[in-house]
């Protein structure tokens, strides 16, 4: 693969993820504006997020499930999930690299690449 070809594909990859994470973003928040926005708010406790968004894969589940009041969780499910796919793009651009460089056998760059990825992914799922 040359690499004029890897980077159309990161950069297509990058542009994608992104435009697809901000499309998810206003489109969840102007939803959530219409069916929850007139709803009083209290700013005198802090309530953290749901416990329903601590996993990716139960923010996919919420989407589809109706949670409690008008529109239920599934306004804010959408953003939550614009916001793990912008998580997620950078870590799809390193593992392109990564692959683009095994494809090139460049060794070095394949090891960097790789313990950056397990970077990324350690820093992203640890507890």
């Amino acid at each position: 693969m040359k690499n004029h070809s890897l980077e159309q594909i990161i950069s297509t990859t990058l542009r994608a993820g992104i435009t697809l994470a901000a499309g998810l973003g206003i489109m969840g928040g102007l939803w959530f504006m219409y069916s929850l926005g007139s709803l009083p708010v209290s700013f005198a406790t802090f309530h953290g997020a749901d416990p329903v968004f601590r996993s990716p894969l139960s923010t996919v589940r919420a989407i589809t499930k109706a949670g409690p009041g008008p529109g239920g969780l599934r306004p804010l499910a959408v953003v939550q999930l614009g916001i793990l796919l912008l998580l997620a793009t950078p870590v799809m651009r390193v593992l392109f690299s990564a692959l683009g460089f095994m494809r090139e056998g460049d060794r070095i760059y394949v090891f960097i690449t790789l313990l950056v990825l397990a970077t990324l992914l350690t820093s992203a799922f640890a507890l």
